[in-house]
């Protein structure tokens, strides 16, 4: 179940073409690398494209990475889910 979590956010968002994925979610995909385990820069330069607002992460190590960042603060925890603003 915990894979599918991702149908949940599309579903809260309202706006399902608003949704964008830090990599494809299919079963191939989802074992690729994260976004989030890039550099900062790198990170920031694919967010800021993308034109995201906010991010949820629910991989500690993910969490852990994104605190070395500048331009995303924690909004929001939801269970093993945190919520957080880009500020570009």
């Amino acid at each position: 179940l915990v894979y599918w979590d991702y149908l949940v956010f599309q579903l809260m968002a309202g706006h399902h073409e608003a949704v964008v994925y830090d990599r494809k979610p299919d079963q191939q995909d989802r074992k690729k690398p994260s976004i989030f385990e890039q550099p900062p820069a790198s990170i920031y330069d694919i967010l800021s494209a993308q034109n995201v607002r906010y991010v949820a992460l629910r991989n500690p190590e993910l969490k852990m990475k994104v605190l070395e960042t500048e331009f995303l603060s924690a909004q929001q925890d939801l269970g093993r889910w945190t919520i957080y603003e880009f500020e570009p």
